[in-house]
């Protein structure tokens, strides 16, 4: 899908008040519908929850304690931006929460091991706060694994995946840096639209590297001068370009650094090692994540790819969560039932949002979905014995 043309004739400065004023309708509508589906409490018995308040630049509290295991967190958006909650391990994403609208609530179930991590407060360039997770003594014969064997079939395919993703993900940064230094607009959107997609289809795995998440597809609303900010690069301050007509001069280095980060992902991808349990991990942070992203839908001028994105990013993520199938059902037939109907359902709910982008309805029933999904996975390491 081709990004959309600016207006002829139309000042970038007006083109661009029109966007925002059509962007803060469609949020402010979409918010209220979707809040249900993606930020409600889970239902069942209550149960401990760890609440964490975010500002622009802090948290609180800014140090946590909790003990291994699974925690439920609720992160509190107070800030006047949508923001995102991260728990880091060094550079390596562990668990988060994105797009959290102003004033709302979301909530987090992390299983975490013994350690010491890092939490973002705020916006990418704030301070980040303390996570300390204690160690729990197991009782014995309270965990029984499968053997790694079973699971060989599923990791090897989603290396395959990586690296096959990644090496087209490489060629069409490249591709587009080519055309954005040679300033041909059209080929640029083009290229634009390919480089997207290997990129969505293995954001699970890449996005698990927040360093090069925020120089490859950084939110201007995370960053203190939103898209002023000297740190709005990657593929999201090339759109902005695209659409705004701003020129291509300007993204020139841009785009040669998109291309150089996308070779780093490639590399670290080579030697990235997945556990068992992140066959069903990785899936559920990557449905949550779509879900979160629905509420708040991009500016309408930067939204003519969204389509292509949640199509390619759909695609993985049903493709990724299908390979848990085999696994599941010699274990438990119900949860591989119902994981089949989750897939199922998702896939079902994609192409009315992709007819009608704007559609309330639509991205409403994408997000329910999603959210089923997530909620199915999340059971699927308890049913093998893996948490």
């Amino acid at each position: 899908m081709p990004l959309p043309e600016p207006t002829p004739g139309a000042p970038p400065g007006r083109t661009m008040r029109h966007v925002l004023v059509g962007s803060a309708v469609l949020a402010v509508v979409a918010a209220g519908l979707f809040a249900y589906a993606v930020s409600r409490p889970p239902s069942g018995p209550a149960e401990a929850v760890t609440v964490v308040e975010v500002g622009a630049g802090t948290c609180r509290p800014s140090e946590l304690t909790v003990p291994a295991g699974r925690t439920t967190f609720e992160i509190v958006n107070t800030a006047d931006r949508p923001l995102e909650w991260e728990i880091l391990d060094g550079v390596m994403v562990l668990e988060e929460r994105e797009n959290i609208l102003p004033g709302y609530r979301a909530r987090l179930a992390a299983r975490l091991d013994a350690g010491t991590y890092d939490i973002t407060c705020g916006l990418l360039t704030g301070p980040r706060g303390k996570l300390t997770v204690t160690p729990v003594e197991r009782p014995a014969g309270a965990r029984v694994e499968l053997p790694l064997r079973v699971f060989i079939a599923a990791l090897s395919e989603w290396r395959v995946v990586a690296a096959r993703q990644s090496a087209a993900l490489v060629a069409a940064t490249r591709t587009l840096a080519t055309t954005v230094a040679s300033g041909d607009v059209a080929a640029a959107r083009a290229a634009y639209v390919e480089a997207r997609r290997p990129y969505k289809a293995i954001e699970a795995v890449m996005d698990r590297y927040a360093d090069l998440e925020a120089t490859i597809d950084p939110q201007a609303e995370m960053l203190a001068g939103r898209d002023a900010d000297p740190a709005f690069v990657g593929f999201r301050r090339i759109e902005r370009g695209l659409v705004t007509g701003d020129g291509l001069g300007a993204l020139a280095v841009v785009a040669g650094r998109l291309a150089d980060d996308a070779a780093a992902l490639q590399t670290r991808l080579k030697t990235l090692k997945l556990q068992p349990a992140d066959l069903a991990r990785l899936p559920e942070r990557q449905a949550r994540r779509l879900a979160d992203g629905l509420p708040v839908p991009l500016e309408p001028a930067l939204a003519g790819n969204e389509a292509a994105d949640l199509t390619a990013a759909v695609d993985g993520l049903v493709q990724s969560a299908a390979l848990l199938g085999p696994i599941v059902a010699p274990v438990d037939a119900a949860v591989a039932r119902t994981l089949d109907e989750r897939l199922a359902g998702v896939s079902a709910a994609l192409p009315p949002l992709i007819a009608a982008p704007a559609d309330p309805a639509a991205r409403r029933m994408l997000a329910a979905a999603l959210v089923a999904l997530a909620d199915t996975l999340a059971g699927v390491n308890p049913a093998l014995g893996l948490e």
